[in-house]
């Protein structure tokens, strides 16, 4: 039997290990950041909801409000991007659309965003319970790019 080459697929590496414990860090420090999702101010509606909404008669204007590269780098299928730092600039717009749906990865800036629309009194707004990540959980489409 000839040992296993340095090359071979299956030559044992102790990388294993470090990346296990990587994955468990991070898995650590973002679980006090995944506590957050009580204290929303608006109603929530699933990924299904939402999905639900965009096939019938009266379409929720689904609304990414992280920054840019983020929206860039993948997105709800049809969402449009005002990062939460712009979002009191487009007031007058979302006060016009019938639903307006707020999401972002984790719900911080969702919040944020949120409060300044019920600020300036906009009316019918909701959070996509779980964020981007339920959406994607769900096996809905994920656009990457600018763009709905």
């Amino acid at each position: 039997m000839s040992p296993i080459a340095p090359n071979s697929r299956s030559w044992p590496t102790r990388r294993k290990a470090p990346e296990a414990r990587a994955v468990l860090a991070a898995c650590l420090l973002a679980a006090p950041l995944l506590a957050v999702g009580a204290d929303y101010q608006t109603p929530a509606l699933t990924a299904a909801d939402v999905r639900a909404r965009e096939q019938g008669p009266a379409p929720a204007l689904v609304v990414d409000v992280r920054p840019n590269a983020e929206y860039k780098s993948g997105h709800v299928a049809g969402a449009v991007n005002i990062p939460y730092t712009q979002i009191g600039e487009h007031v007058p717009e979302l006060s016009e659309a019938g639903a307006v749906v707020l999401y972002c990865t984790l719900g911080h800036r969702t919040k944020q965003a949120e409060q300044t629309l019920l600020d300036h009194d906009v009316a019918n707004v909701f959070h996509l319970e779980g964020g981007l990540m339920a959406w994607w959980q769900e096996g809905y489409p994920i656009h990457t790019g600018w763009g709905p």
